[in-house]
C-alpha cells in the first residue's frame, strides 16, 4: 500500500468514501469479487485495511 495519488492514475479505479480516496490498481485478483476496505481505529491510530484481495 502506498500513500498519495499513483503516478499513472489510468492504471487505477478510484474509489472515494466519507473524505477517503483510495486507488486500486485495474486487474486486482479479488476471488470473492468483493474488496472491503475498512478503516480501524486503536487509540490515537488509524489504520486501512483491506480485505478479499490476493498477491
Amino acid at each position: 500500500m502506498v500513500v498519495g495519488t499513483p503516478s499513472r492514475i489510468a492504471d487505477f479505479n478510484k474509489f472515494e468514501n466519507n473524505g477517503i480516496t483510495v486507488y486500486v490498481k485495474k486487474g486486482t485478483p479479488c476471488p470473492s469479487g468483493t474488496l472491503t476496505i475498512l478503516i480501524g481505529t486503536f487509540l490515537w491510530f488509524e489504520k486501512l485495511m483491506v480485505e478479499g484481495m490476493t498477491n
